[in-house]
Order: structure tokens, then sequence, then C-alpha cells
């Protein structure tokens, strides 16, 4: 900058004049103010993307949650029958944790409004002119458009990452209610033959050279693998904020390139998740009906009724669970 501003006025580059790199361009300023105050910035942009992107995917499953809303399905539980349940309900739970967790995130991100921009070299602002801190947060969060404020410790702030890892966590939550969505998903849609095959999901590439008409579950699989890859750069981000050493912590880059780009993965994720496979997607009502009437729920109305010796009586099957349901 200072080789431009003497570009400017006709002056030899590297002269100094009449800007000086140090004494003006950088003047009250150091990387360890600077660089935390940017990564909360930049970290809070991304996590809006990403908070964005939550949101249409937990309508989007809203949406299919009125989509033949009024069929039952057979619920499981350790991947045994388990009693009914409705395809709405199905949906509207999985919004609601796609949602609660894009609301732990939201949280965890507005922890980071507070910046120590001002605080220079160790938090007690020296180099910088007294009144200098609040003016520069609030010409900052005039630019930027994010409502700063100080940090109420400056000293805290330079010495601990800590607030980054609690948004890496909030992001690990986000991809463990996901990446399940995607599991459940792809169990359900397991098949077409000798699997679950309740779930129909659109096809969204040839999924195999060998196997004609085979179709790979890709986006749910997709979404797995975000959540794996996010759950170790939240790994990554821990140990970041654990390798402070006593009134600085310097390892803000690794929590840059593993945190916003667990942030980015996710923000591209979740709409595509969406628009790709759950707006697509319908259930076999056939199928899930043969299931539901072929499996031992119906039995849970009868021990309530008659008692649970009758249920089992009347279900046919022996103390190993073997055979079939009556």
């Amino acid at each position: 900058m200072a080789n431009l501003a003497s570009r400017r006025v006709g002056e030899p580059l590297g002269s100094h004049r009449p800007l000086h790199p140090i004494d003006h361009v950088n003047r009250s300023q150091s990387t360890n103010d600077v660089y935390p105050t940017a990564l909360s910035l930049a970290v809070r942009m991304a996590g809006a993307r990403t908070v964005a992107g939550l949101t249409v995917l937990a309508d989007a499953l809203r949406n299919a949650a009125q989509r033949q809303s009024d069929l039952e399905r057979l619920g499981r539980t350790c991947l045994q029958d388990a009693v009914p349940l409705s395809v709405r309900d199905t949906h509207l739970a999985q919004a609601h944790a796609v949602a609660r967790t894009a609301s732990v995130l939201h949280a965890a991100l507005d922890r980071l409004l507070h910046v120590p921009l001002g605080a220079t070299a160790i938090g007690t602002g020296i180099g910088a002119p007294s009144g200098y801190a609040p003016r520069a947060v609030a010409e900052l969060a005039a630019i930027s458009g994010h409502p700063l404020v100080e940090s109420a410790n400056r000293f805290d702030a330079l010495a601990h990452l800590d607030e980054y890892h609690g948004v890496a966590a909030a992001a690990v939550q986000v991809a463990l209610v996901v990446g399940k969505l995607a599991a459940d998903v792809r169990f359900l849609a397991s098949g077409p033959v000798g699997g679950i095959g309740e779930l129909q999901i659109p096809a969204v590439m040839v999924g195999s050279s060998i196997m004609p008409g085979k179709v790979n579950p890709v986006i749910p699989e997709l979404a797995i693998q975000v959540a794996y890859d996010v759950r170790a750069a939240a790994t990554a981000v821990e140990l970041a904020a654990a390798g402070g050493e006593l009134e600085l912590n310097v390892m803000e880059p690794v929590v840059a390139r593993h945190l916003l780009g667990a942030l980015d993965e996710l923000a591209a994720l979740a709409p595509r998740f969406a628009e790709r496979c759950v707006d697509g997607w319908r259930w076999n009502a056939e199928v899930v009906t043969q299931h539901l009437l072929g499996s031992t729920a119906p039995l849970v109305e009868t021990a309530a009724r008659d008692g649970y010796d009758a249920a089992a009586r009347a279900s046919h099957r022996d103390a190993r669970h073997d055979g079939g349901p009556a």
C-alpha cells in the first residue's frame, strides 16, 4: 500500500514517501489482534451461509412431510420392527433436528461478535493511541455490517481460541444430524429388490458400468462423507485451540483452514441435499404398507388390550424369534 501511494505521487517504489509501511499503513496494528478479528468475521460470514443452507434443507423436509402425510410406515428400533408412525411425523422430526442444530450454530457464531481489534501485541493496546480500539471496532462494524463490539477482555481474546472450537463443535452437531439423516435415507432406499425399498430417491447418475440399471444413493453418500470431514476438521480446530502459550495462541491459520472449509462444505451440501434428493423423493406406498401389515407392529395394540402374553401367542413366534409374524 505504501508503494501504491508512492506510485500515485510519482515517488520511487520503496522510498516510503508519502506513506511509510509501518508508521502509517500498519499504524496501531498487530497481527495478534488483526488476525483473530479478521478470522471472526470470515467465520461469521461462512457460518451465515451454512445456516441459510440448513434453512433450505429444513424447509424441504417440512414440505416432504406434507406429501403422503397420511401414509403410515413401520418404525424401527435397533433395526428391528417396532411400532407404526406417519411419514409426516418422520419428516417433521428430521426438519426439527436440522433447524435445531442450525440454531446452535447461529448462537455459536454470535459469540464471535466480540473482537480484539486494538489490543495490539498482547492485549495492552501498546502502540495505539487512546480511544483507538472502540473507534476501530465501530468503523469495522459499520463497514462490514456485522454488529461487532470490543472483546470484554482483550488479554483473554488473544490468549484463547476456544470460541472457534465452539463454532466447530456446533458444526459437528449439524454434521451428526445431517449425516444420520443421510444414512437413514440410504437405508430406507436400499434395494430395489434385496433391500428395504420403502423410499425412492431421485437418480443422479449411473451407478455401475458392470451392473446395468444400478443407481447409487450418491447424494446421501456425499452427505455422509461431508459429515466425516466436518468432524475431522473440528478435531484439528480443537488441537489448535489447545495450542496457546502464555499470552498468545498463534494457531489461527489451522483454525481458518479447517473451520472455514467445514462451514463451506456444509453450506454447499445442505441446499444440494434438499434440491437433488429431498424434493424428489417419494415413499413406495405398496412396499411401506406391506412391511407394516406384515410386521408385529399391529400386535402392540393387542398387547395393550389383551396383555403381552396374548399378543405374543398371536404372533406365532417362539422364544428364539424364529419364523415370521402372523
